[in-house]
């Protein structure tokens, strides 16, 4: 059996960090390439003379009015919220955020329907009448391609859409507003009402534009990308694959730390040598052994 050092050891060698977990959400849009070029291409080179809005909706936002009072922010002590609240209600929030500005248009909606976003489309274009062209960056949400939304781009020939691909809201420089309002308003606040939870969001937004700036995106290795056939499964998940398909096999390796080879033996191996398999088996084996989950029914 391995020792504690000598499984931190390999693992640290290896730049191996089997216990920190993070996420991330893989495209499966055949035309991802050429909608995401598209987008950024709005971005980084806007049509002259046009109006460049990144669209989204934030909804089911909950109006919470705290119970017990807010302690405030004291030395070597955070602001305190009490753990109980009463929910007035919800409300959702479409937001634009202006590309060139970085100024953002708003409004509050009871509902989250295509009648509410046909409404906010409206006052868009109600602000942007010198605007030859208005193009807006949105996701693939049902609401945004109804046939009532169909009939008023036929009305109104100057609005193109532009649409994320799956799963790729983070292509939306508006999804980092939302982020910014969740942190300063929403999770912070303390709000009598739905309208009163409305109110502090139209005020927000009014603060916002005075100090406003466009988002700048920097691209550190345009050649990294994620693809589908080139992921593999996480450490643990490499080591029960092995497990659930050649049981006696892994056992046999599992019970003889001097086992040698590990690295052509082991099925979908994303590169590690004997010495990082046996520790990696060491460390899971502390927890929850691969070994272990082929047995369960």
């Amino acid at each position: 059996m391995l020792s504690k050092s000598t499984v931190q050891r390999i693992l640290a060698q290896a730049q191996l960090k089997p216990h920190r977990l993070e996420r991330y959400m893989a495209s499966n849009d055949p035309d991802f390439e050429s909608k995401a070029a598209d987008i950024i291409g709005l971005y980084l080179n806007p049509p002259q003379h046009a109006a460049v809005f990144y669209l989204d909706e934030k909804t089911a936002i909950q109006a919470l009015d705290r119970l017990d009072p807010v302690l405030p922010l004291s030395p070597g002590r955070a602001e305190r919220h009490g753990f109980e609240y009463y929910r007035h209600g919800t409300l959702s929030l479409y937001a634009a955020l202006d590309v060139n500005t970085g100024k953002v248009e708003g409004k509050t909606a009871k509902r989250h329907t295509s009648a509410e976003f046909i409404a906010f489309l409206t006052q868009l274009l109600s602000k942007t009448r010198w605007a030859k062209e208005i193009h807006i960056v949105l996701d693939n949400l049902s609401a945004h391609k109804t046939k009532a939304v169909e009939e008023f781009l036929a009305r109104h020939p100057k609005v193109r859409f532009h649409f994320t691909p799956t799963y790729s809201s983070w292509l939306n420089q508006v999804e980092l507003w939302f982020a910014k309002i969740q942190r300063d308003v929403i999770s912070r606040g303390v709000f009598t009402s739905v309208a009163d939870l409305a109110r502090k969001l139209r005020k927000y937004i009014e603060a916002y534009a005075k100090s406003a700036k466009p988002f700048r995106w920097t691209y550190t290795d345009p050649q990294k990308r994620i693809r589908i056939n080139e992921i593999t499964g996480t450490a643990y998940l490499v080591l029960s694959a092995w497990a659930t398909a050649s049981p006696e096999h892994f056992t046999a390796y599992v019970r003889n730390p001097q086992a040698s080879n590990l690295q052509a033996q082991m099925p979908g191996n994303p590169g590690y040598d004997d010495a990082t398999i046996h520790a990696l088996i060491a460390y899971f084996q502390t927890f929850s052994s691969p070994e272990q989950s082929q047995e369960k029914p």
